[in-house]
């Protein structure tokens, strides 16, 4: 079996998110959609099924492109829940415009938007590998994905969002040696805690915030080499570990605050850790390491 194989087929198994640890708000009246959501492993996916079973809400959840859809509709299913599916590249125009109408048609409004979606190109998911050493082409790309859309989408989606939220998830919120999606996240938090970004939604009543995440284990996280030493050193930070099921449930317990313009730090104190100048032998052991 190929390695890009063995990846895709362990993607789509979906991991233990444990007991709920947090008492979730009850969504019962809200529509959420997740936007990137192809894998049962990830991120986007575990938010949205938990948004659904434990906190109620109706939720879309996207896929990029039609096969990958069709296999997220199955795992839904499989799993018991009940949720709408729909393909939304976020470069595409047409996809853009399905959804509005899908939104419009079938539930008039959008509460919740929040975008977990990425294009990271392996070759870059290697050790001494960061934002700068990446070729600007493949830069754009990433920005595309997860800078552009959080802009972007609520502008198209304006008019269904009025007095609701949008969310921006930025995986990872370290800037590690071999994860090259850093420097985009930093250009994705300029934006959402820029005034002039903030000032634009305020006008429309709508809320925007950055859910800034700590490592957790995952197929698409175990590529990044700095993240696998990132975990070996999270005790010694004086960090608390946090299970991807934590994560969730703490950032769906977000949706229900009244924050602009805000990052989320959902990473046990990792981030926090990592600034403090008390830690920095650990920190440059490493980076050392990482590379």
């Amino acid at each position: 079996m190929s390695v890009r194989r063995l990846f895709l087929q362990l993607a789509t198994q979906e991991p233990d998110l444990g007991e709920a640890h947090i008492q979730l708000p009850d969504l019962r009246e809200k529509v959420l959609l997740v936007v990137g959501a192809s894998y049962a492993s990830g991120f986007g996916y575990n938010l949205g099924k938990v948004a659904r079973t434990e906190a109620n809400a109706h939720v879309i959840m996207t896929a990029s492109e039609e096969a990958k859809r069709s296999r997220l509709e199955a795992r839904i299913n499989k799993s018991g829940f009940e949720a709408d599916t729909a393909v939304l590249d976020v470069t595409k125009d047409r996809d853009i415009a399905a959804m509005r109408e899908l939104l419009q048609e079938r539930y008039g409004k959008l509460d919740y938007l929040v975008i977990t979606s990425a294009n990271i190109a392996l070759q870059y998911l290697k050790q001494g590998i960061t934002w700068d050493d990446v070729p600007e082409t493949e830069r754009e790309k990433c920005r595309a994905v997860t800078v552009y859309p959080i802009q972007r989408l609520t502008t198209e989606f304006r008019e269904l969002m009025r007095g609701g939220s949008s969310y921006a998830i930025s995986f990872c919120g370290h800037d590690m040696p071999g994860y090259s999606i850093g420097g985009a996240k930093k250009e994705l938090e300029e934006l959402v805690t820029g005034k002039g970004f903030i000032d634009s939604l305020d006008e429309l009543g709508i809320r925007a915030n950055i859910i800034s995440l700590g490592s957790f284990d995952s197929i698409s996280s175990s590529a990044v080499p700095g993240v696998q030493v990132l975990r070996k050193y999270i005790d010694e930070l004086g960090a608390r570990k946090l299970t991807l099921g934590e994560m969730v449930r703490e950032s769906i317990a977000t949706f229900v605050l009244q924050d602009k313009g805000r990052i989320y730090n959902i990473d046990g104190g990792l981030r926090q850790a990592l600034a403090d100048p008390i830690n920095s032998r650990i920190v440059q052991r490493l980076y050392e390491e990482a590379r």
